[in-house]
């Protein structure tokens, strides 16, 4: 069964829908109908590891502006996304997302590639670097075919952090996906991520991308010593789901992220990438999933063997955050976040 945004409005004027698909399956409109047609790929998930691993690709977007004809029967094939990863006893890299495919008479097959999944490398010293997941393509769109946003990249600093991660990558909604912020492990990043010596860890990290190139800042809350409450401070604009084409408004509040024993309370706006958290208490913690089409963020671990911490799912096709497993402990110590599901959108222009 389809999701449907938007109804009636006031004032005599009628707001048009925006009708959502994430399953599998056919469709026909109920009336002729002038349509936006997003096909959206599946993201990949975050690579896992002890020292460096990055976030997972988004998947790709492919838009057309077409008559949809009640006659005619649709075919809507939804993509998977990337699993979640566990940490192996050095590294894994995560999964590839799922393509995305609407078909039908009338129209050229319209296709969201899935995004790649995140890397890793098992390099300790401060010096390793890794790409972030590819964002996936797209293709038979004739208003637009926009390549997904790729995971974070790890690069080399003169002051390194031995410990890196970092977020997946945005769904391109109207040109290309945004990537996640590269982290290069010498020094804080204002706008996207941070950098922190915790009794020896020495720790680079950075959030999933956000619709649109906004990116928001973190800060620390020191009176927390059993781990890191990362607040979300707005810094840009971000998508609107009922208009569907880039409008902005800006967010006035805070998001602060709780867990308990096994979970953090909540969920992002459409459009806001996932921030990175830091586990370094006797308690399994998972990061928050990102909002709609923007990418999930990492998880730093480095409690015992007996907890775990899990990275940041994407939203509808973004990219997984990365899982880092730091003291080289193996089994479920750290989990990357899984890619965020395919989905078709179909904007309503006009009824026939």
């Amino acid at each position: 069964m389809p999701y449907v945004f938007g109804g009636s409005g006031g004032g005599g004027k009628s707001v048009l829908q925006t009708i959502s698909f994430i399953n599998s399956t056919t469709w026909s409109p109920a009336q002729d109908m002038n349509a936006k047609i997003y096909v959206i790929g599946a993201g990949g998930s975050g690579g896992v590891a002890v020292y460096n691993a990055t976030g997972g690709g988004a998947g790709g977007c492919a838009v057309t502006i077409a008559d949809l004809d009640a006659s005619t029967t649709y075919t809507i094939t939804i993509g998977a996304p990337g699993k979640a990863r566990d940490q192996s006893s050095t590294g894994a890299n995560g999964y590839t997302g799922g393509n995305t495919t609407f078909a039908g008479s009338g129209i050229s097959t319209m296709t969201g590639s899935g995004g790649g999944g995140g890397l890793y490398n098992t390099t300790g010293n401060g010096t390793g670097t890794a790409n972030g997941g590819s964002g996936g393509a797209a293709s038979g769109g004739t208003y637009g075919n926009f390549t997904g946003g790729a995971g974070g990249a790890i690069t080399a600093a003169t002051t390194n952090a031995y410990y890196k991660a970092t977020g997946g990558g945005a769904v391109g909604l109207w040109a290309t996906g945004t990537a996640a912020p590269t982290v290069t492990g010498g020094a804080n990043n204002t706008t996207a991520g941070y950098f922190h010596n915790n009794g020896g860890y020495t720790m680079g990290a950075a959030s999933g991308a956000s619709v649109g190139g906004t990116y928001l800042n973190f800060r620390v809350d020191d009176d927390d010593t059993i781990y890191s409450d990362l607040i979300r401070t707005p810094a840009g604009g971000l998508l609107s789901l009922s208009s569907m084409g880039g409008s902005t408004h800006v967010e006035s509040i805070n998001y602060e992220f709780n867990w308990d024993q096994s979970s953090v309370h909540g969920a992002l706006p459409a459009g806001l990438g996932g921030p990175p958290i830091f586990n370094n208490g006797n308690q399994s913690i998972q990061n928050i999933q990102a909002g709609a089409f923007a990418g999930g963020g990492p998880v730093l671990s480095s409690t015992s063997s007996s907890y775990w911490g899990l990275g940041g799912s994407g939203g509808i096709g973004g990219g997984g955050g990365a899982g880092l497993g730091m003291g080289g402990q193996s089994g479920n110590m750290a989990i990357a976040g899984q890619g965020g599901v395919g989905c078709v959108l179909i904007e309503v222009l006009e009824y026939k």
